[in-house]
């Protein structure tokens, strides 16, 4: 038997609802009202047809100050507008910018041979946090936060700069792409970049 449909449209507005965030099937089930081995089949269903990643959390050895974590992805940003019955100026407008983000950097690293990058988060206990962190085969890593706004401050790289710290030498590179149009520096390996670079080859 199928899975109940309504039961599948609370997971997915409930997952909506949380993007950017830990995925954490405890809450969930509280949330939606659907016990945790229900849950987990549904949600496995979901990444089954494309419908939902899981985005892994960046960390090295066993760090108590960083949350292991994965959260979820909704790969179609038309989807996630769709779930919330977004409009514009809506609060979770900026959470549709990242998600549109992270399914273009999927589509990217989809591209390389051999897929030698992963796509990764990063969050601190601290609440510090990068919304993607792109790790390379031999483990060096950019991260990438998002923005949707066309001016950017150095407090925007807080999350940035605590990924620089925890990376140590294996960062490369720090991005804070936004609705702007000019490529600005704040920082060693530090950049506010363009969103159009995306599509620049």
């Amino acid at each position: 038997m199928g899975a109940p449909r309504g039961a599948i449209l609370r997971i997915l507005r409930t997952l909506a609802t949380r993007s950017g965030g830990p995925r954490n099937i405890q809450t969930l089930a509280t949330d939606t009202g659907i016990p945790n081995t229900t849950i987990n089949r549904y949600i496995a269903l979901l990444q089954s047809t494309f419908l939902v990643t899981d985005i892994p959390a960046w960390y090295r050895n066993i760090d108590a100050r960083l949350v292991k974590s994965p959260k979820a992805l909704i790969t179609d940003s038309g989807l996630y507008a769709s779930l919330l019955r977004l409009h514009p100026g809506d609060a979770h407008t900026g959470f549709l910018w990242e998600t549109f983000v992270g399914v273009e950097l999927l589509r990217l690293i989809s591209f390389e041979p051999a897929q030698q990058y992963s796509l990764l988060h990063f969050r601190t206990r601290t609440q510090h946090e990068v919304d993607f962190v792109i790790e390379r085969a031999d483990r060096q890593v950019a991260g990438i936060e998002v923005k949707m706004a066309r001016s950017v401050s150095a407090s925007d790289f807080s999350g940035l700069r605590a990924l620089q710290r925890a990376a140590a030498s294996a960062f490369r590179a720090g991005i804070v792409l936004y609705a702007g149009e000019r490529t600005l520096p704040f920082g060693e390996n530090l950049w506010a970049v363009p969103v159009n670079a995306l599509w620049v080859r």
